[in-house]
């Protein structure tokens, strides 16, 4: 039975560019990194850490460093980060 099928694929030329057609856009569709890589780009954004470092120049307290600590305070407890770091 087997036989029969792969002398007919091997015959049937129109057989041939059917199944290479749907290899290809299988291929296409499930193996390539152009649709595949999205799911993983999804997957990424959804469970990544937003970070934010904020830096500063002067070791003294004063009006700018505070407004600039209270800023660091603010997105510590906002949703849009999950980790500040700040470093002198």
């Amino acid at each position: 039975m087997e036989e029969k099928k792969l002398t007919c694929l091997i015959e049937n030329k129109k057989l041939r560019e059917t199944l290479a057609g749907n290899a290809y856009a299988y291929c296409l569709k499930h193996c390539v990194t152009l649709y595949t890589g999205s799911n993983i780009v999804s997957i990424l954004q959804e469970n990544r850490k937003r970070i934010i470092c904020m830096g500063f120049a002067k070791l003294e307290i004063s009006g700018g460093v505070m407004v600039a600590l209270r800023h660091a305070a603010y997105f510590t407890g906002c949703r849009l980060s999950s980790d500040v770091i700040i470093f002198l």
